[in-house]
């Protein structure tokens, strides 16, 4: 019963980390979320303030630097929260298994896995009587279709015109 009372706490442990870590990760993007739209409306105003080409061009330089070194901000703190739970995950897992019990019950009850056995190609599961028929795709002709002859090309003044003779060409 010690072996389930621990896995129970490990699972436990597993969802409380998930829990805090999305917590992180939300408070994170929401952060992220006002920078982004207190820059836009710092950008908005200031392009009104903007007379000619140079100074857009400028407003446009400061504005994406900023941009991006804010997405980079929010990306490491993200990579730092997933880290911190990979950790902790490892530590919690490492903690489960090196219990006494957990690892005698954990390593008699995995199933030994079973051989994998492919199943024959496509060409080999078709029936002779099917393969020996020729497919239409091989024989270069489809039954039942013939090929439509192409209108002949019209050249000159009127060539969409389907009331005037074509023009001889020079």
């Amino acid at each position: 019963m010690c072996a389930f009372n621990d896995a129970i706490d490990f699972s436990k442990d597993m969802i409380e980390l998930g829990v805090a870590t999305l917590g992180r990760l939300v408070e994170i993007q929401f952060a992220d979320l006002t920078t982004f739209l207190e820059q836009q409306s710092d950008a908005m105003h200031e392009v009104a303030d903007v007379r000619d080409v140079a100074g857009l061009l400028a407003l446009q330089r400061e504005y994406r630097g900023a941009f991006w070194k804010q997405r980079g901000t929010a990306l490491v703190a993200t990579r730092d929260v997933l880290q911190d739970a990979a950790q902790s995950t490892a530590k919690s897992w490492t903690r489960w298994m090196s219990d006494g019990d957990s690892t005698a019950t954990l390593s008699s009850a995995t199933p030994v896995p079973k051989k994998i056995e492919r199943s024959p190609p496509a060409s080999e599961r078709v029936p002779a009587a099917r393969a020996a028929v020729a497919l239409p795709e091989q024989s270069g002709k489809l039954p039942g279709k013939k090929r439509a002859s192409r209108p002949k090309k019209r050249s000159g003044r009127n060539a969409l015109d389907p009331t005037t003779p074509p023009q001889p060409s020079n």
